[in-house]
């Protein structure tokens, strides 16, 4: 169920209600507002930094696996990691790219390992990967 402080009292009004995920997520990427949306699994409340880290381009077309038992999941710690690079490192690497105001990714843990030593190189890598 979603908490409704932080962000999400600034995107929850009556209007949004009504609107299921991934139509919410379509209207954010047809604002033209610069944006990055990570999809992820299941959030996991166990320590993070012990798990490798796999990023891969995703698309509002495609769905999450959040909530899906056995399918993947992410410490919340590792996935605060993951957003806050995202923050200070896509907006320049997005500039340097032509088109879209925005991305989607996935993000999950895939087993015992170190997450990323840089995190920069790991998102240049995403955004020369086409999007499914």
């Amino acid at each position: 169920m979603p908490q409704h402080g932080g962000l999400a009292a600034l995107l929850h009004n009556a209007a949004d209600a009504a609107l299921k995920e991934p139509q919410r997520e379509a209207a954010v990427a047809s604002s033209s507002i610069p944006h990055v949306i990570i999809k992820t699994g299941i959030i996991q409340d166990v320590p993070g930094g012990n798990s490798s880290i796999s990023i891969s381009p995703s698309s509002l077309a495609s769905s999450s696996s959040r909530g899906t038992s056995g399918q993947c999941s992410i410490p919340r710690e590792d996935l605060a990691s993951a957003v806050v690079a995202s923050v200070v490192h896509l907006p320049g690497l997005q500039r340097q790219q032509s088109g879209s105001s925005g991305l989607v990714f996935e993000v999950q843990a895939t087993g015992p390992g170190q997450p990323p030593a840089d995190w920069e190189q790991m998102l240049e890598g995403l955004l020369a990967t086409p999007t499914p």
